[in-house]
């Protein structure tokens, strides 16, 4: 097993260090932006297998070469990493951005320390702090802030899904951190998408009429900035497939990458980046962003510095 090595609290990252969280913020906070293109063609559920079943073209060949590198006791707990940390929530989040902006779900996904914290503290024995229980606090306020409007509070249901998907997430960090502690990093993200690949795949071409959406869909042009004019169909296809492969295949190696050159805390910063470019890109693409939405924003981002702030 090759040992992560993070810098010290008191070193200075290497550039290399700053390019990869630079790269993973564009990368991740772009994925809910091409998630909206991919359902403007395809229903939610083709956007989500569409998207594993490219992640697991990239991976597919090292994936057959690290099985026999890890125990076979490991992978029950392989399997449940790239349901929680991949295919669970790629669904949830098509499913709930038919009918929440881009935006707002970029500020949403920021709740996933949140959970990652809660879910370690009731069901893998981590230790609480009361500087960690109002930083929870701040979070829920700043995501009921987010769903204020003139009116009152307007509260739509879809983000329960992106709420549950933060939830996977946060299982997934801890079932990671207890039982695939002994794992490279990399035979996790290999592995465990290659498993749920194969699942998206067979969900994909076997139990939805994917090829007759796309053969038959109307041809039209699209109107998603840099893009306009281009095929709307062909468009999605590829932005679908590029944020599997990119944005669930090849970034999770980079992200693991991260973490041996720097540390846990550094590389959780993404988090704080991921709203700030997902919001950039809603506003760019006609996505209205209130107020509220802002102070949201800020109030979960700070609970999560809080969080942090001891580690």
């Amino acid at each position: 097993m090759k040992t992560l090595t993070p810098a010290t609290q008191t070193s200075s990252y290497p550039v290399l260090a700053w390019v990869l969280l630079f790269l993973l913020s564009i990368i991740w906070g772009t994925s809910f932006l091409l998630i909206k293109i991919g359902l403007e063609v395809f229903p939610p559920v083709q956007v989500a297998s569409l998207r594993i079943a490219s992640a697991f073209l990239v991976i597919v060949i090292p994936a057959l070469w690290h099985f026999r590198l890890v125990p076979k006791q490991k992978i029950g707990f392989l399997l449940l990493s790239g349901l929680l940390g991949n295919l669970i929530p790629a669904f949830l989040f098509a499913i709930a951005q038919t009918e929440i902006k881009s935006s707002v779900a970029s500020i949403l996904n920021s709740l996933t320390p949140f959970f990652t914290f809660v879910v370690g503290v009731l069901f893998f024995s981590k230790k609480s702090a009361w500087q960690k229980a109002i930083g929870i606090s701040l979070g829920i306020v700043g995501t009921v802030l987010i769903f204020v409007k003139k009116e009152g509070i307007e509260f739509n249901s879809y983000a329960l899904l992106i709420v549950l998907a933060t939830i996977c997430y946060g299982f997934n960090v801890n079932l990671t951190g207890k039982y695939l502690s002994d794992v490279r990093p990399i035979h996790i993200t290999s592995i465990s998408i290659f498993m749920v690949g194969m699942m998206a795949n067979i969900f994909l071409f076997g139990f939805t009429d994917f090829v007759d959406v796309y053969q038959n869909a109307p041809v039209t042009k699209t109107s998603f900035g840099v893009f306009i004019d281009v095929p709307k169909t062909e468009l999605a296809l590829i932005l679908v497939m590029a944020l599997g492969i990119v944005g669930s295949g090849i970034s999770s190696m980079v992200f693991y990458k991260l973490l041996q050159m720097s540390s846990p805390l550094f590389a959780s910063s993404v988090t704080y980046v991921i709203p700030i470019v997902g919001v950039s890109l809603g506003v760019l693409n006609g996505e209205t962003i209130t107020m509220w939405h802002l102070i949201g924003m800020s109030f979960i981002i700070f609970g999560v510095l809080l969080m942090n702030r001891n580690k």
